[in-house]
């Protein structure tokens, strides 16, 4: 399995320590904390975004792999998969600094990841999760080819306690593999 990946304009690569500094500076932006559905992310520090990537590093790559997504030498922003392998479905998700959205940063990444999955993973499903009020992710997922399968209402609680519900989106290979130009 490959451990990096090029896109047109990013390097999908293994965190490093050096990352950190990166990574602190992405994560503390408002929209990332009102969408992080992992509490722990809320508030970011410097100290969480060193824990975020020493966890990362600790992580098994054939199960889940996590890239750094690197544009001009510098971590922008985290892409990975949490793969199960008896079931061959992998969880995608993803963060970006907030003066590279609106680009199609992600959805650059986010095709070349899920290619991978398809491909190097041998996962037969793809799906992602996001707060119903995250529209440029949803957005993502749609450009993706992936189709919304549900709703778990009341499923997030913001930082500031309000709940809102998640959206799930899933993509068959078969779905991902009508969709490629012809090789």
């Amino acid at each position: 399995m490959p451990r990096e990946l090029r896109t047109r304009r990013l390097l999908l690569r293994p965190f490093s320590v050096d990352d950190i500094d990166d990574v602190h500076r992405y994560r503390t932006s408002q929209q990332i904390q009102h969408h992080a559905a992992d509490a722990d992310a809320r508030p970011h520090s410097r100290a969480r975004a060193e824990r975020f990537v020493r966890g990362v590093l600790r992580l098994a790559w054939n199960s889940d792999p996590q890239w750094a997504i690197e544009l001009d030498g510098r971590a922008i922003g985290h892409i990975g998969l949490a793969i199960s392998e008896w079931r061959q479905i992998a969880d995608i998700g993803y963060a970006l600094a907030e003066s590279h959205r609106d680009q199609g940063l992600v959805t650059e990444a986010a095709c070349s990841v899920i290619g991978y999955a398809f491909t190097c993973a041998g996962v037969v499903k793809v799906s992602a999760e996001t707060s119903i009020d995250n529209i440029a992710s949803w957005r993502v997922m749609e450009k993706l080819g992936m189709q919304r399968e549900g709703v778990k209402r009341s499923y997030i609680v913001a930082s500031d306690g309000a709940r809102s519900d998640l959206v799930h989106y899933g993509l068959l290979r078969e779905e991902w593999e009508a969709t490629r130009p012809a090789r």
